[in-house]
């Protein structure tokens, strides 16, 4: 009988052995398990950094022009097209400096003579070319598709065609815009973006521009 309680005992301690031994391994297996999952995501935030931080940011869009006074006609314009790209560099995670530059094309649709209400059908057009420095936000704790906001100043250059209506010099003017869109992740160094843009323009007579367009950005 005392031969059979040493060997119960024996076992009841072996057993406890092995099973601290199996907790330990089990516990150092998902310790290693979570060092993993932080090297890999630190890993991915990095490559999402792309580079430096700079990037190029190639847009094409349409462009709406609202109705616009100028030398004494009504004029209304036909939707445009608009293209152009931007540099930019991420001043913060959320916050990005971007330069665009683009042209901008709209066809006169209609001239009303304000004093006399006879409409033409001229066929003229009517060109800019914005230079805009703007602060773009975006949340970057979206994984793969973001809102963005941004405000931006800087100058434009419009002109309208010349015809026996209307005579007009290439003209700077200050220009203030707000953009609104969202992002979309096609890699690590690389996204679509579809947004809205309001461009105003202040001219002799003032422009307001409604851009709806596709863009791209390339981290490097």
């Amino acid at each position: 009988m005392k031969t059979i309680t040493t060997l119960g005992l024996a076992l009841v301690v072996c057993s406890g052995t092995l099973l601290a031994e199996d907790i330990e391994e089990f516990a150092g297996y998902s310790e290693k398990n979570t060092a993993l999952s932080f090297l890999n995501e630190e890993r991915i935030a990095f490559d999402a950094q792309g580079g430096g931080g700079w990037y190029f940011a190639p847009h094409v869009g349409m462009n709406i022009i609202s109705d616009t006074g100028t030398q004494g006609f009504t004029v209304n314009f036909s939707n445009g097209i608009s293209f152009g790209g931007g540099f930019g560099i991420e001043l913060e995670q959320d916050l990005a400096f971007q330069f665009d530059f683009g042209y901008i094309r709209n066809d006169v649709d209609r001239m009303t003579n304000d004093g006399t209400g006879i409409a033409s059908a001229p066929d003229i057009e009517f060109t800019q070319i914005p230079l805009i420095a703007n602060l773009i936000w975006s949340p970057a704790n979206q994984p793969d598709m973001k809102p963005y906001f941004g405000l931006g100043l800087g100058a434009i250059r419009g002109k309208y065609e010349s015809n026996a209506f209307i005579s007009s010099d290439a003209e700077w003017a200050l220009a203030i815009r707000v953009q609104v869109g969202a992002q979309i992740d096609l890699s690590t160094t690389s996204n679509l973006s579809i947004g809205y843009q309001f461009t105003f323009a202040q001219y002799d007579d003032n422009i307001d521009n409604h851009t709806v367009g596709l863009g791209f950005q390339f981290r490097f």
